[in-house]
């Protein structure tokens, strides 16, 4: 229980799991009379692509956990702030990044994948992030990028390997408006993030047409 260890045990397991080049700026941990931990700095470059923006940036997170619901690999609560996801374009399978030759860090080096890891289990009972933005990056730089504003994000089960209950409020793109959401997120696809399933409920309120040429009203 050292916050040098939790932070390098982090950095591997996402790296494993997302297949990603991760960084970790800094740990801390209480002990008690419950394990809590705080983080900041968590960047995720996915399949160490560094011509993209990072697939997911967290500013600060804690995490909360009984230590009777961790021996049961289970960590009770997560809150984030400062979550942006950035969905990149699907590239050639062939096609070689740019930016990427050369790069080198001892923390995002790639770990070896251990599909026995201990870590790969642990489930996370709650996830609660606020303010966090959806970003999906065009194939072409002349082109805007797609932002949706998640104004509160409460998720349950989280895990990679299986679908995970959500609940959202959100900001459309285009047209911009009010949706409320909930359904199900997952299981995580590491190979291309875009194609994660999703499924769910939702409504869409207040929507502005008029961004739309020749139409208008809500």
């Amino acid at each position: 229980f050292s916050s040098e260890t939790l932070r390098r045990r982090i950095i591997a397991t996402l790296s494993d799991r997302l297949d990603s080049d991760v960084q970790l700026a800094s740990v801390r941990i209480r002990l008690l009379p419950r394990f809590h931990a705080e983080a900041s700095g968590l960047t995720i470059w996915h399949k160490r692509r560094h011509d993209v923006p990072p697939l997911i940036s967290v500013e600060r997170l804690s995490v909360d956990a009984g230590y009777s619901a961790l021996l049961r690999k289970h960590v009770g609560k997560a809150t984030l702030t400062g979550l942006d996801i950035s969905i990149p374009p699907r590239r050639e399978a062939d096609a070689q990044p740019a930016g990427t030759s050369g790069y080198d860090s001892a923390d995002s080096a790639r770990p070896s994948r251990d599909r026995n890891s201990d870590a790969r289990d642990f489930v996370l009972d709650e996830l609660v992030s606020t303010n966090a933005r959806l970003v999906i990056v065009p194939k072409t730089a002349d082109k805007p990028a797609r932002v949706w504003a998640i104004h509160h994000l409460n998720m349950r089960s989280v895990s990679f390997d299986r679908p995970m209950p959500f609940s959202a409020t959100l900001t459309n793109a285009i047209p911009p408006g009010e949706i409320e959401v909930d359904g199900s997120f997952g299981p995580w696809s590491a190979e291309e993030p875009g194609e994660t399933p999703l499924g769910g409920t939702f409504t869409f309120a207040e929507a502005d047409l008029g961004v739309f040429k020749g139409i208008a009203g809500i």
